[in-house]
Parts: structure tokens; sequence; C-alpha cells
């Protein structure tokens, strides 16, 4: 029982360990693959918006390639004539507007002060810093400054000159919202841009669509992150967007339908869980076979031998095992068999001592008897020896006696011849 108990036990703990095993192979993989679609995803996204972002700027540096053709603002601006450049600028953004990549162009002199603007627009002091770096470096800077008001725009600066030096300086503005859209369009998901204090600064048509609200601005606080709605899932990417200074002003937030990934992933553990539940039902048949093929076998096997110990060899052992089980049962088989035989062997030879012994005692009280009967016989012949050895002993003494009387007898008769000699008779 104490080794079905133990067999048991490590049955089970191993089967827990490959049912642990599976369902951390499962996570893991799940965690893999969910990390390799959100970084595929993530790195997507910023790709596209580097290249959205650039278009602008190409389109943008093609506006300022148009404005360096206008002969006559180029003269306006060289001469100093600002009001001109007035004229003429307001001339070019009504035949460029809607058409062109801008939406507010100024115009400024060679000593960076404003000479027009075709809307009214904050200008940021770091703006100066970017007029300085196109003088220093003579070609076009760009990047996205913050305007203020929850404005965050796209600029571009190059500089107005002619063959000799530097007369001046355009700079296009264009509004985020223009890449946005496009970025919407092309993702066909929802695109929006909120600011460093989480509150929203601009949202694509899909985007509201959606009516996240704008307590996802604060939820959403990870590159990645997953956001759940009623039947619905999100995956929201979050990256920074930053000014011509390398400081963020903005946070740009896309929003991808996960629906699909989300009941996948259901699936996925539904699938995990049906896999473990199978898994643990084989085991626990694979189990109960084990204990029913070898264990019960064996638990047979050892309840047979200490029957066999306690000296009952009437037991029949049946071979119910596989394998060596099978070989002990058998050779228990032969065990019992060869016990049998030597009892019955021993009992024989036992009925034999019993018989030769009872044999003996009859022969040993026949000895005896005649034993008695000869010691009997041997006093009467004592006896009669004794009577024979008086007899003798009487006989030796009449003999003794015959003898002395003979040898008296004889001495009396030379003792008369010597007489007759004396007196002459012969």
């Amino acid at each position: 029982m104490l080794l079905t108990t133990r067999i048991t036990s490590i049955a089970v703990l191993i089967l827990l360990l490959v049912i642990g095993s599976l369902i951390s192979i499962g996570l893991v993989t799940r965690e893999q693959m969910e990390e390799q679609i959100k970084d595929a995803l993530f790195s997507g996204n910023s790709v596209l918006w580097s290249k959205l972002q650039e278009e602008q700027y190409q389109g943008m540096a093609q506006v300022i390639e148009s404005l360096e053709d206008e002969y006559e603002l180029r003269t306006a601006l060289k001469k100093g004539r600002y009001d001109e450049v007035q004229t003429y600028a307001d001339r070019f953004v009504e035949l460029t507007a809607g058409i062109a990549a801008y939406d507010h162009l100024l115009v400024f002199s060679k000593d960076k002060s404003v000479v027009y603007e075709s809307t009214e627009t904050n200008i940021p002091q770091y703006l100066e810093q970017m007029l300085s770096r196109v003088e220093d470096e003579k070609q076009s800077q760009q990047g996205v400054i913050d305007l203020g008001n929850g404005r965050v725009v796209n600029v571009y600066v190059d500089h107005a000159r002619t063959r000799k030096k530097i007369i001046g300086y355009y700079l296009l503005i264009n509004e985020l919202s223009h890449s946005l859209d496009k970025l919407s369009d092309n993702l066909e998901q929802s695109v929006a841009i909120s600011g460093i204090n989480d509150m929203p600064i601009y949202e694509t048509p899909a985007w509201i669509e959606q009516a996240f609200g704008d307590s996802v601005y604060s939820e959403l606080d990870q590159p990645i992150q997953t956001l759940y709605k009623p039947e619905k899932s999100y995956l929201f990417t979050r990256q920074p967007i930053n000014n011509v200074v390398n400081n963020q002003v903005a946070n740009l937030l896309i929003a991808v339908e996960d629906t699909e990934n989300l009941q996948n992933q259901r699936r996925f553990d539904f699938l995990a869980i049906g896999i473990v539940m199978v898994i643990t039902l084989l085991g626990l048949m694979s189990l109960s076979y084990t204990l029913k093929r070898y264990l019960a076998p064996l638990r047979f096997t050892a309840e047979a031998a200490s029957k066999i110990a306690n000296g009952n060899l009437d037991i029949e052992i049946e071979v119910r095992g596989v394998g060596e089980i099978a070989q002990l049962e058998q050779s228990m088989q032969r065990m019992v068999m060869n016990l049998r035989e030597m009892v019955r062997e021993i009992g024989h030879i036992s009925n034999q001592i019993n018989t030769s012994t009872m044999s003996v005692d009859t022969n040993m009280t026949k000895t005896h008897q005649s034993i008695g009967m000869q010691n009997q016989n041997i006093d009467a012949i004592s006896q009669r020896l004794e009577d024979i050895a008086g007899s003798v002993t009487q006989v030796a003494e009449n003999t003794t006696e015959a003898a002395n009387t003979a040898t008296l007898m004889q001495q009396e008769s030379m003792g008369s011849r010597d007489l007759m000699k004396i007196i002459g008779i012969s």
C-alpha cells in the first residue's frame, strides 16, 4: 500500500509538472506573440508617421522653390520695399491656397523681423534659433513647434537669397492635422494628438466616431496599451512628438481596433484550457491504467508473498501483470510450487522416519527381550558352569586325593619291596 501511495504521488507530481510546463510555455508563447505584434505595430506606425511628415516637408520645400521663382517678390524683398512684399505675397497665397502643402506663410527680412504673415500667428521665441541656423548653415530647417492654445504645427524655414547674399527668410506653417488625416486614411484607424497635459489637441473623424472620450488620454500612459470597451478591444500606441529643440510638445495616439486579436486570444485561452484539460484527463486515465495494469498486480503479489511468509502455501498466484511484474508473479508461482513439493517431500520423509522409528522401536523391544532371554540362558549356563566347576573341583580334589593315595600306595609298595629285599623275598 505504501508503494502504491508513493508511485501515485510521483505520477500526480509528474502530471502537475507537465501541465504547469505546458501552461508556462503557452503563456510565454502568447506573450511573445503579443510583444511581436505590438512591436511591429509600434514600429510600423512610427515609420509611417515619419514618412508622412517627410512628405509634408517635401511639399513645403516645393512651395519655397515656387516662392524663389516669384521674381517681383524677391526683388521687393531685396530692396526692402515691404509693402510690395505684402502685395506679392498675398497674390501668391491666393494662387496657391488649397493646393500647396502649407496653411500659413511668413516672410522675414534679412534682420529676421516679420514683414509679412498670411494670418496672425504667435511666433515662439525659439523660432529665431531656426532662422539663425538657416543663416549659419545656409540650408533649410524643419520641425514641429507649439504655437500655444493647443496648436502644434509643422514649420519649414528657408532663406531667400541672391547669388551673393541672404535677403530674407520664408517660413511655412502647416497644421499637423493634415499629416494626421493622411495617417488615419492610410492606416484606416483612429488617430489623435494630445498635449503633454493629456488634453486633446486634435482628433481625426475616425477617432471622434469611436467616441473614446477625453478620459482615454489620461488612461494611456504606456507606449503600447490595450483598452477594452463593450464587445471591442483597442490597441493604442503612444509616441512623443518633439519640437525643433527636441522638447516634447505633444503625443501621437493611434487606436487600432483589436477585437479580432482579442477574440483570437480568447480562442487561444480556451484552446489552451482545453488542451490542459485533455492532457489532465489523459494523464488521469494513464495513471488509472498504470495503477490497474502495474500496481494492482504488484500489490496482489505483495499480499501473496506476505501470506506465503505466514505459511499459507494454498494460495493461487495468477499472472496479471506485464513485463517484470509478470516475471515476478511467475517466479512466485514456481516458488510456491517448489515449496509445496518440498513440504510434500519433507512429509513423506517424515512418515518414513516415523515408520522407521516405529520399526526400530519394535526391533529394539525384541532385541531387549532376546537379550533378557540370553541373560537368563547365560545365568543358567553360568550356574551350570559353576556346578561343573564345583564338580570339576570335587573331581580334582578326588583326583588329587586318589593321586595322593596312589602315591602313598606306591610308596608303601616300594617300602614293601625294600622290606622284602631285606627279608629276602624277591
